[in-house]
């Protein structure tokens, strides 16, 4: 038959010791109080649940940390949020109008959404990317039709057109809502030529 283990009164004053140091509440001061005037066993007992409330109480605060750590960092994320919203301006988000929106709001560390977000409060209606793209592939198709026609009369008209398509560039870059207009783009009509010259390696074109 294997003894109860009982406890001694060294191993109570140690575990009172231990409730005072974890938990020195009104509780526990009663507990060392009532040491002289009960009986052994009902001091162990009262001891004894002390002790599973102070456990009970630590494993409540070990399960809460996560979570509060959690609720910290959403705040913090919240708050720098915030901050990179009232920092990104017209003026900071220009340099990035010619490339992609999500390859911008990566380098920013946001989402596209939250991108878009703080575009419409610095009034772009739209992100630029693609209107840019296309003025660019525009110019240079007439800048390599220019450099390799030689009446003079299309040179110069080729030229003026060039020209005013950096201007709409320009102005995109500038403001990208400011002209409605420039959203339907004038299509520069090429010449019949245009394709081949652009797929034709340079040097490999022949005068007629």
């Amino acid at each position: 038959m294997v003894t109860p283990n009982i406890m001694s009164d060294k191993e109570m004053e140690a575990s009172i010791s231990l409730l005072h140091m974890m938990q020195p509440s009104e509780s526990i001061i009663n507990v060392t109080l009532s040491k002289g005037y009960a009986t052994d066993s009902e001091n162990k007992d009262v001891l004894h649940y002390s002790l599973m409330k102070v456990v009970a109480k630590q494993a409540s605060d070990e399960l809460s940390l996560p979570r509060v750590a959690t609720q910290k960092k959403s705040q913090q994320r919240g708050a720098r949020l915030t901050a990179l919203s009232r920092e990104l301006t017209l003026e900071k988000l220009r340099p990035h109008f010619d490339r992609p929106i999500v390859e911008v709001a990566r380098e920013f560390g946001i989402c596209t959404t939250f991108l878009k977000k703080i575009c419409r409060r610095c009034g772009i209606k739209r992100w630029p990317h693609r209107q840019i793209r296309s003025l660019n592939r525009t110019i240079q198709m007439l800048e390599q039709v220019e450099s390799a026609t030689t009446n003079p009369e299309e040179k110069a008209r080729y030229k003026t057109q060039i020209e005013e398509l950096k201007d709409k560039q320009r102005a995109v870059m500038e403001d990208p809502d400011a002209n409605g207009k420039l959203k339907r783009m004038k299509k520069y009509a090429a010449p019949k030529r245009a394709t081949e010259i652009m797929s034709t390696p340079t040097g490999s074109l022949s005068c007629r």
